[in-house]
């Protein structure tokens, strides 16, 4: 949520209709782990930012931005118009490593949304998703879609990313496929070993694996390094924000396999920095990649393969990759942050005719 407030803030003008600030930003540090780390969050959430919230806020509109955090609508003063983002409802349909009491108390801290005057969905699909799974009515949820950072030049300098790469790849014959995020279940990695094994068989080639964010379990990294080699499988972890455009830049088509996403931002990413994308056809990421990207059925490793060893032969148009761009340019922070006004005057408007 950090990038978020922050890429919709660094939009905001002084001449905007509405002045907007932070009384409770969040952080990129880390919190403390252990017990300490547990108790420090408890107060922060039960005692800390309701009490900033009724110390502080002072604005005519509230605007929780993590529906995760929903239940702090209840200490907003009643006069004030109370807006929440739903990014996601993925708890409800993937737990993950949630046990059932945690995802009950997911469910209780977002069903607060419904207390908001106005709903903010990144997607047409999570809107759906907070109609069937909260049984809230849709006449008061919007969709404002995220936004993207088009690259710029200064971005494409060279770096640890491009020097580790090109060390796996001398000869630069070989595929570079790209994927980034979490391991979660949801994100559909374990699809890789067998997709890989398919591109082998019909190409004759190994391609490389680049891997940014988490690590893979060791089971799943060995069976892809066993389909395509130990050097061809490269992790590079946690990228900074000033890194993701060397990442993309980095390789010839980035693979978004997810089973599920409230939004799906590395397929604008990639677009945005002229990557082909080859996207899972599943919950939002058809929404966003629109015609511009090439779709798999995230059950079929087969299908995946077999479009990953098309590309590399047939290779994609810089037509289509304008097309890319052209609509990842479309997805501007500024257009999303105009989109939240636009909600804003939208609910003001309807609490002054009920008035």
């Amino acid at each position: 949520m950090r990038r978020y407030w922050e890429a919709l803030a660094n939009c905001h003008k002084e001449q905007d209709r509405y002045d907007i600030h932070s009384i409770i930003t969040p952080v990129s540090r880390s919190p403390r782990e252990g017990r300490w780390g547990q108790m420090e969050r408890y107060i922060q959430r039960r005692v800390g930012y309701p009490l900033t919230i009724k110390l502080q806020f002072q604005g005519e509109i509230a605007h929780i931005l993590d529906h995760s955090w929903a239940d702090l609508l209840t200490f907003i003063p009643r006069n004030s118009l109370r807006i929440v983002t739903v990014h996601d409802l993925i708890p409800l349909r993937f737990p993950g490593g949630l046990n059932a009491a945690q995802v009950a108390r997911f469910r209780t801290w977002v069903s607060h949304s419904g207390s908001a005057h106005a709903i903010i969905a990144d997607s047409e699909y999570t809107k759906q998703e907070i109609v069937d799974l909260l049984q809230l009515p849709p006449d008061n949820i919007y969709v404002v879609p995220c936004g993207v950072d088009l690259p710029r030049q200064a971005d494409f300098t060279s770096s640890w990313i491009e020097e580790r790469i090109s060390s796996a790849n001398p000869s630069n014959q070989k595929l570079v496929i790209g994927s980034i995020g979490s391991t979660i279940e949801r994100k559909n990695l374990a699809i890789f070993p067998q997709a890989l094994a398919t591109y082998v068989s019909l190409t004759g080639a190994q391609p490389i694996l680049v891997r940014a964010g988490g690590k893979l379990q060791k089971t799943l990294a060995d069976e892809i390094r066993h389909v395509i080699g130990a050097n061809n499988f490269l992790e590079l972890g946690f990228l900074k924000d000033e890194e993701l455009g060397n990442f993309y830049r980095s390789v010839n088509v980035v693979v978004v396999p997810s089973y599920y996403e409230g939004f799906g931002l590395p397929v604008l990413e990639a677009m945005a920095s002229k990557v082909p994308v080859i996207s899972s056809r599943a919950s939002s990421l058809p929404e966003v990649g629109g015609k511009e990207a090439i779709y798999f059925d995230p059950q079929s490793p087969e299908e995946l393969g077999h479009e990953l060893a098309t590309l590399a032969k047939n290779g994609i148009s810089d037509d289509w990759l304008d097309r890319a761009y052209e609509r990842a340019a479309r997805y501007s922070w500024r257009a999303s942050l105009e989109g939240v006004y636009s909600v804003y005057d939208a609910a003001l408007d309807i609490r002054a005719k009920r008035a």
